[in-house]
């Protein structure tokens, strides 16, 4: 951040934390003391937790947003019910549940990309352990990849996918 670059950091929350109606005032407060109003971060929440309290979100998330702090969904997969919160609320960014990322199926994850793309919101692809992974979940559109074979920060990413195996 101090060399100009844009730095995301991501922190996880549970409902029963933001749940607490001085928490978002303690948020707000804790976002100016700290001179992150340019770049807050980006509060992520396991999407079973959010289904379960889908009110308390609603309300929660409308204020957050206000604040200019990013949402980040983990836990995402192609039921109806996770896109029915992209639908309904403001929701920048979702990660992949594990089994999504894993489950070798091309044109299922190309599908859920687009349906999240469609409303608005990046995809994260979690679990990136190899290179046949990456090269699998990057044709799919997915925005952004997370896991232990991921290169350090850099401009441009420079995966050699030429050993990996691709699916017909």
């Amino acid at each position: 951040r101090d060399a100009g670059l844009q730095t995301r950091v991501f922190v996880h929350q549970s409902m029963s934390t933001i749940r607490a109606k001085s928490w978002v005032l303690w948020m707000r407060d804790q976002l100016v003391k700290r001179n992150l109003i340019e770049s807050p971060p980006v509060l992520q929440l396991n999407l079973s937790d959010v289904l379960e309290n889908l009110s308390v979100a609603a309300a929660r998330f409308e204020l957050l947003h206000k604040l200019g702090v990013q949402l980040c969904v983990a836990g995402f997969d192609d039921r109806s019910a996770g896109l029915t919160v992209l639908e309904t609320q403001p929701v920048s960014m979702v990660k992949l549940a594990l089994e999504m990322v894993q489950a070798q199926n091309r044109t299922r994850l190309a599908d859920i990309c687009r349906r999240v793309h469609h409303l608005k919101s990046s995809v994260i692809a979690v679990g990136i352990e190899d290179p046949d992974t990456i090269g699998r979940v990057m044709d799919c559109g997915v925005d952004f990849i997370q896991g232990d074979f991921v290169q350090p920060p850099r401009d441009k990413l420079s995966f050699d996918f030429s050993d990996s195996h691709r699916e017909a």
